[in-house]
């Protein structure tokens, strides 16, 4: 059995800069996050925070300006099947059917025919697309095809997962279905998850651990356990029956808020206060 407290991916002092006209944007700054065997972790933090440009390193899309990425103790600096990624849409091939998209990343890796039939079907039934193996991406659902995505995103055996905010053009009643697909995808294989999003209440149902970055620039500002993770059966509906659900949204939505978010905030509330005095007078 895996070693679950096993480091998988380490990131050190990383920052990233791009350039922005005769200057330089400072996107990232001084990141220092551990990924762990068999971790869930949402990524929380408002626009703007640097969420995605910090996916991009750790998927190995990019490099960073300063500071070191590893993985399983080597240094990481390419993409590699071992790091899976789910795109906010599902970029899934329209021409294959789910069966052939599925298995595209198997025959990448030059898995032998039976083998790859086995994990294949392995995988639709982990979503629960099973029966939908020989239908086109345009005959499934929004939802269906976002779990064709990851099965195919899974089905080459990566060791850790990054989804970049997977649910974000799902209305809601499929966002619930698919959060507790991810949910339970996640307890059978096994495998290490970051989850971007800027719902609380997503991160609170879906992560063991709760990582918060704040803007201006990117940095992380909190990295805790959820306190709610041990709630056997929990789902979105009953998050607020959870004790600690108030007191730990609260404090989650405070941390995201950058101190412009506060002033703008303040503002607004300014100008509406401002409307409603000259309406008085």
């Amino acid at each position: 059995m895996a070693n679950l407290t096993t480091v998988l991916m380490k990131l050190e002092g990383v920052n990233m800069n791009f350039k922005q006209g005769r200057g330089f944007y400072h996107a990232l700054h001084e990141i220092n996050l551990e990924v762990k065997q068999n971790d869930f972790i949402c990524l929380l933090g408002s626009s703007g925070c640097g969420k995605t440009s910090l996916l991009n390193i750790m998927a190995g899309y990019v490099k960073p300006t300063e500071g070191e990425v590893t993985f399983e103790g080597k240094p990481f600096t390419a993409a590699t099947p071992d790091v899976g990624v789910v795109f906010q849409q599902a970029n899934l091939f329209p021409w294959m059917s789910v069966y052939k998209n599925v298995e595209f990343g198997l025959k990448q890796k030059k898995a032998p025919k039976n083998e790859r039939h086995d994990l294949v079907m392995h995988y639709l039934e982990m979503v629960g697309l099973g029966d939908a193996a020989d239908k086109l991406p345009h005959q499934l659902s929004g939802g269906m095809r976002q779990r064709a995505t990851i099965a195919r995103t899974l089905a080459p055996d990566p060791k850790f997962v990054l989804f970049d905010e997977p649910f974000s053009a799902l209305d809601a009643l499929t966002r619930e279905k698919m959060q507790a697909h991810v949910r339970s995808i996640w307890e059978k294989s096994h495998k290490s998850f970051l989850f971007i999003t800027h719902d609380v209440d997503e991160a609170l149902l879906l992560g063991q651990r709760l990582v918060v970055m704040q803007a201006n620039p990117g940095r992380i500002i909190s990295d805790y356990v959820n306190p709610l993770s041990s709630y056997k059966g929990l789902h979105a509906g009953r998050l607020d029956q959870a004790k600690e659900y108030a007191d730990i949204r609260a404090e989650l939505i405070s941390k995201i808020q950058s101190e412009e978010d506060v002033r703008l905030t303040a503002l607004a509330k300014s100008i509406e206060f401002g409307k409603k005095l000259a309406a008085v007078v």
